[in-house]
């Protein structure tokens, strides 16, 4: 006979069983459910299905709690998105660095999901590096290109007049097929 396992109704019937709800005894690692970036936050999808409630808190905070609610917080990532993403992997190293790690409890697919949360359609996907401090991108990146320029990259301009339409860019449009070490 196959052991099943008793339902929410079930348990709560049961006299014996003292919870309601099954524990959440990692719900104090707060840094894994939620990450404040910017002027808002994110709100992960946790790798391991035992701890998938624990984000339920900070949704719910935000969207009820009288100080969050009428605040319009912005949640660059919510926990209903496809892909792992958890908190302590996100670092906010200035108002203007942001590193994500990769990492067991990490997708690919999530880090690039709040890359565009955070970008937008931004340029950051058509540049190209070259070398370790020099770049290939459109002409029509004025502010981007500005910036890379300031912190002393050197940039290979092409123009995109009719490139560009694909939404692609330089880095879309290579495959390496050597990496030397750097």
């Amino acid at each position: 006979m196959r052991y099943k396992q008793p339902s929410l109704a079930d348990l709560a019937e049961d006299p014996d069983y003292p919870f309601y709800l099954d524990p959440m005894p990692n719900v104090y690692f707060t840094r894994d459910q939620q990450a404040a970036i910017g002027s808002g936050m994110t709100i992960n999808r946790m790798t391991y299905r035992a701890r998938r409630r624990e984000s339920l808190f900070m949704e719910i905070i935000l969207k009820n709690h009288p100080k969050f609610k009428e605040a319009k917080i912005p949640v660059w990532r919510d926990r209903y998105q496809h892909g792992r993403l958890e908190g302590g992997d996100e670092l906010v190293l200035s108002d203007h660095v942001l590193a994500v790690g990769i990492s067991q409890r990490m997708s690919a697919t999530a880090i690039t999901d709040l890359a565009h949360s955070l970008f937008g359609h931004s340029s950051y996907d058509t540049i190209l590096a070259i070398a370790p401090v020099e770049v290939v991108t459109y002409d029509r990146n004025y502010v981007s290109n500005d910036l890379l320029r300031r912190h002393g990259i050197i940039l290979h301009e092409i123009r995109s007049s009719e490139l560009s339409r694909g939404r692609g860019g330089p880095r879309c449009m290579s495959c390496p097929l050597v990496h030397e070490d750097l």
